[in-house]
């Protein structure tokens, strides 16, 4: 397989649903992820079994958008020529130029952030912030 030393550097893993789990050993489950990394646009994929079926996505670990945003703001921090960057609409979220003011990757990036911050600063509890972030998606969902 091309590009194996690729493995160690996907910011998710595997997350697998179903009857049909067992079935799936590890060529194919690594075949999946290599799928996966040709499409990046694919969002699931289900895999029929002789035990039922299997659906397959990509877990992201929790923090992995925050990595996202904190490379965003360097890109602006050391060059000063780019003023934008731009995520494109899909089929679940609303397209976002990221700027120097306000390096996200999503528009509910910067409220986002703001919400956690507090949080890590003692000022909300976990229930609050929780209540904030499903309000802010709620609206932006509307």
């Amino acid at each position: 397989m091309m590009n194996e030393d690729r493995l160690g550097l996907r910011p998710w893993q595997l997350l697998m649903v179903g009857d049909g789990i067992d079935q799936l050993n590890t060529e194919a489950r690594e075949d999946l992820a290599r799928i996966f990394d040709l499409f990046p646009a694919v969002s699931h994929l289900v895999v029929q079994t002789t035990a039922g079926g299997c659906r397959v996505s990509r877990d992201f670990s929790s923090g992995y958008t925050d990595e996202v945003d904190q490379r965003l703001a360097g890109i602006f921090q050391g060059n000063p020529a780019v003023t934008g960057i731009t995520f494109p609409e899909t089929s679940t979220r609303l397209g976002h130029t990221a700027t120097r003011d306000n390096p996200h990757w999503s528009a509910e990036g910067k409220a986002s952030a703001d919400i956690m911050a507090a949080l890590t600063r003692g000022e909300i509890i976990p229930d609050e912030a929780a209540a904030q972030l499903k309000q802010l998606y709620r609206q932006k969902s509307v």
